[in-house]
């Protein structure tokens, strides 16, 4: 009888404990970073090499394709302002592909290859258009179910000016769509800083 009994509470307690892990495995798949989201915001960016700092208007966006790629984008259209009193207006576009690969259910090593296209409009002093490509790799970490931390660096060459340079960017998402965005990304040659609103596609 009490053999019986501890087969049975045996039993019971083997199929609550397997429902409870596949209930975390379940809740670990929605806890990753999310690869589908469209974003607007400002950028500010400061040139180190001269006397001269610029504000843009930049939209990022991501695809996800299936559990590993994903497709990104982004575009920056802004102005110079220097000492030269000369307005340049500055308009790049970025297109790409990227590869995500779980560290743990959390935290993700992330990597992308991008073609970019500059074009740079300076009045009278003539246009310039180039083209060139980008590669990245960095770390997304959801930290807590609201609070996301990412960081990475990329290498951009565009025009045979090549520039490296390290980012970092906190967002915390407010509901499940939205979340606010900070960060900044120092290069060689430029810092940049801005803030933006993001919409998440879950699922999509």
């Amino acid at each position: 009888m009490i053999l019986s009994q501890l087969k049975c509470v045996g039993v019971f307690t083997s199929t609550v404990l397997g429902g409870v892990l596949l209930a975390n495995a379940a809740a670990a798949s929605e806890q990753g970073p999310n690869y589908t989201f469209m974003e607007a915001g400002y950028a500010h960016v400061e040139f180190d090499d001269f006397q001269a700092d610029g504000d843009a208007l930049a939209l990022q966006g991501s695809f996800a394709l299936n559990d590993m790629f994903n497709l990104v984008g982004s575009y920056q259209d802004g102005s110079i302002d220097s000492d030269f009193n000369v307005d340049v207006d500055v308009k790049t576009l970025e297109l790409g592909g990227g590869m995500h690969f779980p560290l743990n259910p959390t935290v993700d090593l992330v990597t992308q290859l991008t073609w970019i296209t500059t074009e740079i409009d300076a009045g009278s002093f003539g246009n310039v258009d180039d083209d060139g490509y980008g590669l990245g790799a960095g770390i997304r970490a959801m930290l807590t179910p609201r609070l996301e931390l990412d960081g990475g660096i990329d290498y951009t060459d565009v025009a045979n000016e090549d520039e490296t340079a390290f980012s970092g960017k906190v967002m915390y998402h407010f509901t499940d769509m939205f979340a606010m965005t900070g960060g900044f990304t120092v290069g060689d040659n430029t810092t940049t800083y801005g803030v933006g609103l993001r919409a998440n596609f879950r699922g999509m």
